[in-house]
């Protein structure tokens, strides 16, 4: 005996150790995992990065190119006297600074009504009156500091989706003169985000700081997603809530979760976000993760599943035909006991009653006008009609002794053990009720009802009755019921078989 007890303590030492090793060799498969994992996310983290600025740094130039252009043009409107120049000297000194800003589509001078003045796209201005777009109302009142406008279709380039930078002309006595801007194409900052590849699921997006969209590439409309509203975003409101913090997050546009790395342009009241999606950057991580892990887990799962092997065997073994036994008297549709399942507990009942003399009812119940719902919903609405009826029978059936079935196709039996035709017509206008109050979804934005017919039958189980007569009667008060008009319940009482 102490030698056994021995030889069994070297087993579990032995499995012990066993379980040990394994478990240590996971942790530290799992460790290097995780290695390779923030390797691979900080580089693309770097990545991220590294575009954002670039691009970034591209468009302040630009911007900065415009502002700088304005401002000398500001200064030659509010300091020189241009009445005694000829068109093109005049063009020249005011619009020559800009010739190096990228995607310009035209600066453009206006008097303080809002038209046109001074056009760099022509020596005579085009015609328009500009005064109820946003930069030409900003400035108004500003003194001297730059616009950055809202996404617009110009109306000197047939609907050119463009942004404007403005600065407003004061006059010497402080006065409003007019408005001198710069319209920048949306084109541009296109073309730029067009030529960056961050893998798929990535985006780029420029937003005003009042949560208007500039550019988004590639949009989910094909067009930039320009002047889309993402102000209430939390994503966005993340971003221009404080020190910059890249964060993880699903998008409101298109819900894929990215990584964002962001930052505000220059000076501008833009924010320029890189989002690289979480899933594309780790998917090769995830099948490898997962393969080594499977492997892993597999031999250690090896290794104690066979000392395990008889004992889940059994329980198997008795699962399996516990589920079968469940099965084979159960409905798989609605869960209730089935056809089967009902006949047997009737059968048992029936004798069970008759030693006592008690009575019996049974409610035959049939939903009424069901083919119309398959043939104009479909069998799929027709199932889930099925599920909530049967749902409502049961819920209307009190006592533990009463059972419900689904007896075949859209027809249900309830046994109601001792209970009389006065409680059996209670229980079954209590379920009429139940089941006119439900409904289960059309798959069409509506709603499905339905209504039963349902026939009662109630009777002493003695040598003077059959069971066959409760099943006669129950089905012969359905009848009834349903040439009544449906929805209604009818019984017939054993009486009826003399």
């Amino acid at each position: 005996m102490p030698a056994m007890m021995r030889e069994a303590a070297k087993s579990r030492g032995f499995l012990l150790a066993v379980l040990i090793g394994v478990t240590l060799s996971l942790c530290v498969e799992a460790y290097l995992l995780w290695q390779i994992r923030e390797e691979r996310w900080a580089r693309a983290v770097r990545a991220a990065q590294n575009v954002q600025r670039t691009l970034g740094a591209n468009i302040d130039r630009n911007l900065l190119v415009v502002d700088l252009s304005l401002s000398g043009l500001q200064d030659a409107l509010e300091h020189h006297d241009l009445s005694g120049l000829s068109p093109q000297m005049r063009n020249m000194l005011l619009f020559d600074r800009a010739a190096n800003a990228e995607y310009l589509g035209s600066m453009l001078v206006l008097s303080p009504s809002g038209d046109v003045v001074y056009d760099s796209g022509a020596l005579q201005a085009r015609q328009a009156n500009l005064s109820d777009r946003d930069y030409f109302k900003a400035q108004i009142d500003r003194q001297g500091h730059t616009f950055l406008s809202r996404p617009f279709a110009s109306r000197l380039r047939a609907g050119d989706p463009s942004i404007a930078l403005s600065r407003r002309i004061t006059l010497p006595d402080g006065g409003f003169g007019g408005v001198a801007l710069g319209v920048i194409r949306l084109a541009f900052f296109q073309d730029m985000f067009a030529h960056i590849d961050l893998g798929r699921g990535s985006i780029i997006s420029l937003i005003r700081t009042d949560g208007r969209m500039l550019m988004r590439f590639p949009s989910t409309d094909g067009k930039g997603n320009v002047d889309l509203d993402l102000s209430g975003s939390p994503s966005f409101r993340r971003m221009i809530s404080g020190p910059v913090e890249y964060f993880s997050a699903t998008a409101a546009v298109d819900g894929v979760e990215r990584h964002y790395v962001y930052d505000r342009v220059g000076n501008f009241p833009l924010v320029l976000s890189v989002g690289f999606s979480v899933d594309e950057v780790l998917r090769d991580w995830r099948r490898q993760a997962t393969l080594m892990m499977a492997v892993g887990v597999a031999i250690s799962g090896l290794l104690v599943a066979l000392a395990l092997t008889l004992q889940s065997a059994l329980r198997r073994e008795i699962r399996i035909k516990g589920e079968m036994a469940t099965l084979a008297a159960t409905d798989s549709l609605t869960g209730l006991p089935n056809r089967r399942h009902f006949e047997e507990a009737l059968g048992k009942e029936w004798l069970r009653a008759a030693r006592g003399g008690e009575r019996l009812s049974l409610l035959v119940i049939d939903v009424d006008h069901f083919k119309t719902v398959n043939d104009r919903f479909g069998h799929g609405v027709g199932d889930a009609l099925l599920k909530v009826i049967g749902t409502a029978i049961q819920a209307s059936v009190q006592r533990g002794a009463d059972l419900v079935a689904r007896y075949g196709g859209e027809e249900f039996a309830v046994l109601l053990p001792a209970a009389g035709e006065a409680d059996a017509q209670a229980v079954a206008e209590r379920i009429r009720l139940a089941i006119a109050g439900a409904s289960c979804p059309d798959g069409a934005g509506g709603q499905v009802r339905a209504t039963v017919s349902v026939g009662i039958c109630s009777m002493a189980a003695n040598g003077r009755s059959q069971l066959n007569d409760l099943f006669r009667l129950a089905d012969q008060a359905l009848y009834l019921a349903k040439a009544d008009g449906r929805n209604r319940t009818r019984a017939l009482a054993a009486a009826a078989t003399g």
